[in-house]
This record gives structure tokens, C-alpha cells and sequence, in this order.
């Protein structure tokens, strides 16, 4: 048997994808149809590489993960993703957010309580230095953010 647990996408020039298996259990000769049924000038490829040539191929994609009371840090959240939690009365303690592609910046600011606002950061293109703004560990609630997004030079 064999586990596809990232799904698989069927890419092509121009980018055009379809959803072929999704965390699906197949028998190992369904499997190799799979494969044998994708037409050779095509690559296969996750849907997370995908995503991360869709990100690159943007002027500008908007990112963020938030730092969950009792939870911790969420994975990155794209463009009209939630960061945080509705429903479940958890507060967003931290933010981590970056535009990628290389023609903008964010800065960015929150207002901590009991603390009030923190100091500007600005974000690059690489989510390993998208500064936090914040707090963790000392169950301070975010209130507010403020954002600036400027192109870059």
C-alpha cells in the first residue's frame, strides 16, 4: 500500500492544477496508474511546492502565523487566512507577518495589554527573519495592529 499524505498536483506551463489524490489510501497498482496516466511533459508535484512556486511567481503575497494563547505559534496563513483562532476564546499573543516576492516590505506594530504599543519592525521576503511582534509566555493578549507596506528599492 502505499500513503499519499501531501496530496499530489498535476503542474504544467502555463500553471493549471488539479487535485488528483488527497491523503488517500491506494493499492500499489492503483498507484502506478496514477503515474502512468500523467502525460510526459507534465511534472508531479505537492501541493506545497506548488504553492511555493505560485508565491514566487506573485508581485506580492501576504503571510502571517500567529502566537495562540495555549497553543503556540500557528503555521505561515496566506492572503485571507485567519491568524489566530475564532471560537474556541483564545487570545493572539504574537504576530509574524512578511509580504513575499521582492518589490515590497511590511512594517508592522502591535498594542500588547498592560504594555501598549511596541516599537515598528520591518519584515524581509524570508519567513526564517519575519521579526515577531508581541509577546509570548506572559499571557499578554495582541489589541490592536497597525501595518505599513511599502516598495522596496
Amino acid at each position: 500500500m502505499c500513503l499519499l499524505t501531501t496530496g499530489l498536483t498535476l503542474f504544467s506551463q502555463p500553471v493549471e492544477a488539479e487535485v488528483l489524490v488527497q491523503g488517500e489510501w491506494l493499492a500499489d497498482e492503483d498507484y502506478y496508474q496514477l503515474l502512468d496516466s500523467i502525460p510526459e511533459d507534465c511534472e508531479l508535484v505537492s501541493n506545497e511546492e506548488y504553492r511555493m512556486m505560485q508565491m514566487q511567481r506573485a508581485d506580492a503575497v501576504f503571510l502571517s502565523r500567529g502566537h495562540v494563547q495555549d497553543i503556540g505559534w500557528q503555521d505561515w496563513r496566506g492572503s485571507g487566512k485567519t491568524a489566530g483562532t475564532t471560537g474556541q476564546n483564545k487570545c493572539l499573543e504574537a504576530i509574524r507577518v512578511m509580504i513575499s516576492g521582492s518589490r515590497y516590505g511590511i512594517s508592522y506594530q502591535t498594542h500588547i495589554q498592560d504594555i501598549g504599543w511596541t516599537h515598528w519592525v520591518s519584515s524581509s521576503t524570508s519567513e526564517w527573519s519575519a521579526p515577531m511582534s508581541g509577546t509570548t509566555g506572559q499571557s499578554k493578549r495582541m489589541e490592536a495592529i497597525k501595518w505599513k507596506i511599502f516598495k522596496r528599492r
